[in-house]
Order: structure tokens, then sequence, then C-alpha cells
């Protein structure tokens, strides 16, 4: 089961717009240190793209099933 990251609630498995947000060292990748998060397609549009500067493009919709 996936919970959200944002809302604490839980990602169905048929929410074919739901993503995983992956952190990991960006100078030590071969450490193996990481985390992945996962988020509901609008809590992540309401609450990750408004967070990233002016200048980095975030387009939830990229990630939605054709």
């Amino acid at each position: 089961d996936y919970q959200c990251c944002y809302c604490d609630g839980d990602i169905a498995r048929d929410d074919s717009g739901a993503v995983r947000i992956v952190f990991s060292s960006l100078w030590a990748s071969g450490s193996g240190a990481g985390q992945e998060v996962f988020a509901h397609p609008q809590c992540a549009a309401d609450k990750f793209g408004p967070t990233l500067s002016s200048t980095v493009p975030f387009d939830i919709e990229a990630f939605a099933p054709d």
C-alpha cells in the first residue's frame, strides 16, 4: 500500500496519475542512501510545484495517463 506524503491518504492502485518522488545524494549517488515518497497528483501539484523556483518547470500533467 502507498500513502501520500502530503495528505497521508491512501493512494489507490488505479490512481494512474500518482507519483513517486525520489531523494538521493547528488554527490554520493553510489552510497545507496535515498528515500522514496509517494503523492496523489493533485497533492504534488498543490504542494510540491509551488515550492520550486520559477525557473524550474514542473508539470504534473506530464504524469497523467494518456
